[in-house]
């Protein structure tokens, strides 16, 4: 990657990792929450944000994203006074939708993680989500683009920089599929370890049938949706693959 591409990408993460938690996508405060917990279990580059904003769409169903990555955790924390993972209520205040749901985003690496961990006993999931894909080669190609440009997600009006110039090899491929296999396995593992009710739904199919796959995952989660979803109004861009 060139200087210029690199200094581009910089501040082109610092864009994305403010704007899907800016108060821009809060709902209505909920004042002491007693929220449902939603977890929303990912395998990467798997759509797993694009169903997080399909989600939000319904308010009822939260809007699971990553809170508790330490970057978005900083960003968070510049907007929300006391938030911590000792005290999660404001961020429970404004990121449950208004039926009192809250949902969030989660995988192996998070349970890893001894600062993170603890986070599942504090808000231990009524229903569990998993969202994998199909195209294991789509995926993977994906996931090294993304760790080569380190552009995961990005606004809908962004372009990701420097595509045309990355150098793909074979062996990249290959580490891109051991890992998400391995990523895969351990979710499936911590899924089980769970014993919650559990519903898997795929890329493939939310994109193809986005409303019919949203009401589906509403009515397992003892929700009804009453609004139209539409993948147009998403705001975020096409992943790279």
């Amino acid at each position: 990657m060139k200087k210029n591409d690199k200094i581009h990408t910089d501040t082109l993460m610092a864009t994305t990792q403010n704007f899907l938690y800016g108060d821009k996508y809060d709902f209505i405060r909920v004042e002491n929450p007693a929220p449902t917990v939603i977890v929303l279990l990912f395998v990467h580059r798997s759509g797993s944000t694009l169903l997080a904003c399909l989600m939000a769409q319904t308010g009822v169903l939260g809007f699971p994203l990553e809170y508790f990555a330490s970057v978005n955790t900083l960003v968070l924390q510049q907007r929300l006074s006391r938030f911590s993972i000792d005290n999660l209520a404001p961020l429970l205040s404004v990121r449950s939708s208004p039926n009192g749901v809250f949902s969030y985003k989660w995988n192996r690496s998070y349970e890893k993680d001894p600062v993170t961990r603890v986070i599942t006993k504090k808000m231990y999931p009524d229903y569990c989500i998993f969202i994998d894909r199909k195209d294991r080669n789509a995926q993977a190609l994906s996931f090294v683009k993304a760790q080569k440009t380190q552009q995961w997600v990005a606004p809908k009006r962004e372009s990701f920089v420097g595509k045309s110039e990355l150098s793909i090899q074979s062996q990249d491929i290959d580490d891109a599929t051991r890992i998400l296999a391995d990523t895969r396995k351990e979710t499936e593992i911590l899924l089980g370890n769970y014993g919650v009710p559990a519903i898997r739904v795929m890329y493939e199919d939310i994109v193809e049938h986005p409303k019919k796959n949203i009401n589906e995952i509403a009515n397992f989660c003892g929700q009804k949706n009453t609004k139209e979803i539409s993948i147009k109004r998403v705001s975020i861009a096409k992943q790279n693959v």
